[in-house]
């Protein structure tokens, strides 16, 4: 299911852009077009007259401009229109729901809210294309037949449960972000709560708009004088006041006393990636204080990581991490010929500690490691999975807080011993003032590792 020329806007080099029969028989490498500015979406219709209302039945158009009049959009009459980067604020809330209802729809066949039917199936026919989904005519009358994405009676109970029990980080990245700010900050429920809020200020019915207007004032102007109160913070999203790549603790963390066993595993870890930092290395050779603090979260490089036992009582899941590494690897237990090479670790956080070394404190992940013997692998649509259940690597648990990239894992409903993981986009970006603001496109090397082989359509050509 795709809209035809689309396949331009994925990555490029994408081996969707170069497959055939699996679309419109034709391989897809123009390139994106960017974002127009208003500027140049206002040279294209300057010309075009437009008019407030429904046009009279009997009139008709004598030039080519009135052919196209009232394409022109009203709000450009204003001013500083043409200059905005974003011109038009979609509800994320309503697209979300649309688009969802149209797949979910499609794919479990709900009638009246799937996109395929015989009209769809006709439009193939006219574009030559996918013969074999075309309508069959027969005695008991006329049928669809399956597509790729026809699911069994199993398959949807499987699809449904996903949905249900899937818990994906709570980040939201598209262009308008990185211009307009968070979604939640500017979608319709915005709106709604502000409106609750304002019925509330009602307390003379036969008068609300002076009740409204009254009550808002004086919010207004309490808020005005705050500004000149020290270190006071107006009401509204905290904001964030640590640098990126330092990281943030979570609130709420509890002082404890570890064992020395754990200690020995930390100090490795540290004395491996302080290497290089004479000063910090004799305050880490000096050793931390006994006691050291567990949080449930930890903010850096973009991410918001949480412990398991966090996101159990969550709607979201933060705690999958992954570890890109270099070890030493043998084949087996007597072979002395070490190896160095790089490996990848997937595990979960179970504790976030911070280590307190006078002058500075440092925070490490405990984690659980899937071991890395048969139980990592790729499916035949170039996924990973990891089974979570075989935890390894249990005398090496500790990371640096900055060392991990975030990840999510999705239960396998065909073998649920399998999670497929998913790479967490980053939840902040640093950019200057100079740098492009349209859609980044990606360079991806390597992609055949990670989708379908373009032969599994293109085979008999």
């Amino acid at each position: 299911m795709s809209y035809i020329g689309h396949r331009r806007f994925l990555p490029r080099y994408h081996p969707y852009q170069f497959q055939k029969k699996a679309f419109n028989n034709e391989e897809e490498i123009e390139i994106a077009l960017e974002p127009l500015k208003g500027e140049e979406i206002l040279a294209q219709v300057q010309r075009l007259n437009f008019w407030l209302g429904k046009k009279k039945a009997n009139s008709r158009a004598t030039d080519i401009n009135e052919k196209f009049a009232g394409r022109k959009n009203l709000f450009f009459s204003i001013d500083y229109w043409k200059s905005l980067y974003v011109r038009h604020t979609l509800d994320v809330m309503h697209i979300e729901k649309n688009v969802c209802e149209s797949l979910v729809g499609t794919l479990l066949d709900i009638p009246g809210k799937s996109k395929d039917g015989f009209a769809t199936r006709m439009d193939l026919d006219e574009m030559g294309v996918r013969k074999e989904l075309l309508p069959r005519v027969g005695q008991n009358g006329t049928k669809l037949p399956p597509a790729c994405y026809t699911l069994s009676r199993e398959e949807k109970k499987n699809f449904c449960k996903t949905l249900f029990e899937n818990k994906v980080p709570d980040v939201h990245l598209v262009r308008e972000v990185k211009l307009c700010g968070p979604v939640y900050l500017r979608w319709i429920d915005q709106f709604e709560r502000q409106m609750k809020i304002l019925k509330d200020y009602v307390q003379n019915r036969d008068k609300p708009e002076g009740c409204i207007a009254e009550s808002y004032i004086a919010k207004e102007a309490i808020e005005f004088c705050i500004e000149y109160l020290y270190e006071v913070d107006e009401i509204g999203i905290t904001p964030k006041k640590y640098r990126f790549d330092v990281g943030l603790l979570l609130p709420s963390g509890c002082v404890v006393r570890i064992d020395h066993k754990l200690w020995v595993q930390v100090e490795i870890q540290l004395n491996e990636s302080r290497n290089n930092i004479l000063e910090a290395l004799r305050w880490i050779a000096h050793g931390p204080r006994p006691e050291v603090i567990k949080y449930q979260g930890y903010e850096i490089n973009g991410y918001r990581f949480h412990t398991k036992e966090r996101d159990d009582l969550r709607v979201v899941q933060n705690s999958g991490v992954y570890l890109d590494a270099n070890t030493f690897q043998i084949s087996i237990a007597k072979d002395k010929n070490h190896v160095v090479a790089n490996m990848s670790f997937y595990g979960v956080i179970q504790e976030i500690w911070e280590l307190d070394y006078n002058q500075f404190k440092i925070p490490v992940f405990k984690c659980d490691w899937a071991e890395n013997n048969r139980v990592i692998k790729k499916d035949e649509q170039g996924l990973t999975l990891v089974n979570l259940n075989r935890i390894g690597h249990k005398d090496d648990g500790f990371i640096l807080a900055s060392q991990p990239t975030q990840v999510f894992y999705v239960e396998d409903q065909l073998d649920p011993r399998w999670s497929i993981v998913i790479v967490t986009p980053r939840g902040e970006y640093i950019y200057d003032s100079r740098e492009d603001l349209g859609d980044i496109m990606l360079e991806h090397r390597n992609s055949s590792n990670l989708m379908p082989s373009v032969e599994l359509f293109d085979k008999n050509e």
